[in-house]
């Protein structure tokens, strides 16, 4: 099970990038949501896709996994 660790960007602004997306808040506007760079959002948005907590769907939005949710509400 893949759990994201404390890096250089605090676990509460990728859970609340998460919770962005779990609403259908668009990439833009999450930056000014979670208060961070749009570069910042990309790169969280990026690794979160990577370790398998977000899908890109085919018309470039994005959801939750089933592993997103577990991280987003710890279940």
């Amino acid at each position: 099970k893949q759990v994201w660790a404390h890096t250089s960007v605090k676990l509460s602004t990728k859970l609340q990038v998460l919770q962005c997306i779990s609403e259908g808040i668009i990439q833009k506007d999450m930056a000014e949501a979670v208060g961070v760079t749009k570069g910042a959002v990309s790169k969280i948005v990026n690794k979160a896709i990577d370790d398998g907590f977000v899908h890109r769907k085919k018309d470039g939005s994005y959801m939750l996994t089933q592993d997103g949710h577990v991280q987003l509400c710890g279940i």
